[in-house]
C-alpha cells in the first residue's frame, strides 16, 4: 500500500463531505482543457479527477463546468454544462492502475482501468496513464468528482423507468440520483456509460 502524504487528508474526508449533506447548496467551478471540453459539453464525460481541493464538495452541490475561450486566465470562460455533484471519492493512480477509496487508504477497490479511462475522456488506459504522468506525475492522489447527466439517459432513448430496469434499481432511485439527492455508485455510473443507444428496427 502506498504511503499516505501527511498533507493529504484521509479518503473518509472526501466521503464525509460528499455524503454529509444530500442537499448541498455550495457552488463550484471546474475548468477543462480543450481536449475534454467537447466531451463534457456533449455529456459523454461525467467525471473528473482532480488534485486534492482545499474545499471538498458535497453531494447535491452545484458545479459549473467550463473552458477558456482562448488563453487561460486571459480570455473569457465558456460554460459547458451546469450540473449537480452525485459522488466524491478519493482516488490513487499509479503506473499499475486506478484505485478508489471511500474510508481509508487500506480499503480501496480497483475499477476496470479501460472503462475508467474512457469515462474520464481518454481512448484507453495507456493514454490516461501517460497523461497523468506528464501533467501531474505518478503516483497521483486526488479526488474523483462525478455529476449527474440526464441527457445521457435521454440520448440512450431511455425513460427513468427503463434505465432503472436495466440497472435493477427503482425508478425513484434513478430520479434521486439525477436530482442530486442521492449519490450514484461508481459501478452504476460506469454501467450507464457502457450502454449504447438501441438501433432502430428495420421497417418491414
Amino acid at each position: 500500500m502506498p504511503p499516505l502524504s501527511q498533507a493529504l487528508e484521509s479518503p473518509a474526508a472526501v466521503r464525509g463531505a460528499a455524503l454529509g449533506s444530500l442537499a448541498g447548496s455550495a457552488s463550484f467551478v471546474r475548468m477543462f482543457k480543450p481536449q475534454f471540453a467537447p466531451l463534457v459539453e456533449s455529456g459523454e464525460k461525467c467525471q473528473t479527477v482532480r488534485p486534492w481541493p482545499k474545499r471538498l464538495p458535497q453531494v447535491g452541490d452545484r458545479i459549473s463546468l467550463r473552458c477558456w475561450t482562448g488563453k487561460p486566465y486571459r480570455s473569457k470562460q465558456r460554460v459547458l454544462r451546469e450540473a449537480r455533484i452525485t459522488e466524491g471519492v478519493a482516488v490513487y493512480i499509479d503506473s499499475d492502475g486506478v484505485n478508489l477509496y471511500e474510508t481509508d487508504w487500506s480499503a480501496g477497490y480497483a475499477p476496470n482501468c479501460g472503462a475508467f479511462a474512457v469515462a474520464d475522456g481518454f481512448s484507453c488506459w495507456e493514454e490516461m496513464r501517460q497523461w497523468f504522468e506528464r501533467e501531474h506525475g505518478l503516483p497521483f492522489r486526488g479526488v474523483l468528482l462525478v455529476w449527474q447527466n440526464t441527457k445521457q439517459r435521454e440520448k440512450l432513448g431511455l425513460t427513468q423507468a427503463g434505465l432503472a430496469a436495466l440497472l435493477e434499481v427503482t425508478r425513484e432511485t434513478v430520479n434521486r440520483r439525477e436530482s442530486g439527492e442521492q449519490p450514484i455508485t461508481h459501478e452504476a455510473a460506469l454501467a450507464i456509460r457502457s450502454l449504447r443507444p438501441a438501433k432502430p428496427k428495420a421497417k418491414k
